[in-house]
């Protein structure tokens, strides 16, 4: 009966009843002890009460943290996770909350790079001299060859289609004017 009454997390004393936790340790406390903990709480408070289209400056995220924003990426990329945010680099000043109208052009740029990735992968296994792998490489690189090659070709085809439909997307409509055989540009 007297293990059920402890409190485990704060304690008890010699008699069985609870005691008060202690005091949690002030914010001040938590920097002197973890202090990359201390600066992730920080930006989470700091990001609290962004929305789409703010702007997150560099600045903003050192003066926050005491860290530069190299060192608080990650915890970027979390909270970016956590809210359904996708951060866009804006060069010389920090990261912006994309729009919903962004996140179009944010899927087709990662596809290109993908491709680009996919195309740069195939070229290596290309140029490999099997002569010079020992036979594991050898069966390695011969099971990921069609992979990469397929790979590379899908991706292809799928970024000229996505190109070809943002274009069309693009064009202005043509309107019929007067008996239908003159069009102009709106």
């Amino acid at each position: 009966m007297k293990d059920e009454q402890n409190n485990y997390s704060g304690g008890g004393d010699s008699d069985g009843h609870n005691t008060l936790p202690e005091e949690k340790p002030n914010k001040r406390q938590i920097k002197t002890v973890f202090p990359r903990a201390a600066a992730q709480l920080a930006l989470e408070s700091l990001l609290a009460n962004k929305v789409k289209g703010d702007t997150i400056t560099a600045r903003e995220v050192e003066d926050g943290t005491g860290y530069p924003v190299e060192k608080m990426r990650r915890a970027l990329r979390r909270w970016e996770r956590s809210k359904n945010f996708k951060l866009i680099p804006v060069p010389g000043d920090g990261y912006r909350i994309a729009l919903d109208v962004d996140n179009a052009d944010v899927v087709r740029k990662s596809t290109e790079s993908e491709r680009r990735k996919a195309q740069e992968a195939l070229r290596v296994v290309m140029i490999t001299d099997r002569a010079k792998l020992d036979d594991q490489q050898v069966r390695r690189i011969d099971f990921l060859a069609p992979r990469v090659a397929m790979r590379a070709a899908t991706l292809d085809r799928d970024v000229k289609e996505t190109r070809k439909e943002f274009k069309l997307s693009e064009r202005v409509p043509l309107r019929v004017i007067g008996d239908g055989r003159s069009t102009e540009k709106i």
